[in-house]
């Protein structure tokens, strides 16, 4: 959509679509002198703000946290219905982004966050060419990754039900889906 100007923009509605206000797009801090993050295919350095705005997600933790994917591969969180956001830095930071390439972009997204329905403070992020990465809220700020790799079959996002304290996935409107992880062998 052309919004008349450069840059991922969100607008935000409180009356039910009637009329609409800018908000301001996640951020990520100050780019460090010494990062040299570059995309693993062409080079080309990594852009160090968000190009697009992937992905919006509710947190039922409050009536206006969000959880917010973007392209290049940031995870983002707003507790305020997206009038301040936080870089989910343990996901960014991990020394295996340096790999993550785009799907069809020249960077990779953070294409689907799913919430845990029994328990928020797990979310389950999908990565472009990146696997998908569980995380854990802890006291210090949302999302912690505990380390876990899980890669998944389905590429648009998922649905997460666990049940009897197993998760359970199945791509939104389809009547199944695969998870696979290095510790759990055989269907999920």
């Amino acid at each position: 959509m052309g919004h008349g100007h450069f840059g991922a923009k969100l607008h935000r509605s409180r009356n039910g679509g009637e009329t609409w206000e800018e908000i301001a797009a996640p951020r990520w801090p100050e780019k460090p002198a010494d990062a040299d993050d570059r995309n693993p295919m062409s080079g080309a350095p990594w852009p160090w703000s968000p190009d697009q705005i992937w992905i919006l997600e509710p947190d039922p933790r409050g009536p206006e946290a969000l959880w917010c994917g973007t392209i290049p591969g940031g995870l983002f969180h707003s507790p305020d219905g997206g009038a301040s956001w936080r870089l989910v830095r343990s996901l960014w930071d991990r020394p295996e982004r340096k790999q993550w390439m785009g799907g069809g972009y020249d960077f990779p997204g953070i294409h689907s966050i799913s919430v845990d329905p029994r328990d928020p403070r797990r979310v389950l992020a999908g990565v472009s060419t990146g696997g998908a990465w569980l995380t854990e809220s802890r006291p210090s700020g949302p999302g912690c990754p505990n380390g876990t790799p899980i890669i998944s079959s389905t590429a648009t996002g998922w649905r997460c039900r666990p049940t009897t304290g197993r998760w359970r996935w199945a791509p939104p409107r389809a009547r199944s889906g695969c998870l696979a992880t290095p510790a759990i062998r055989g269907p999920a």
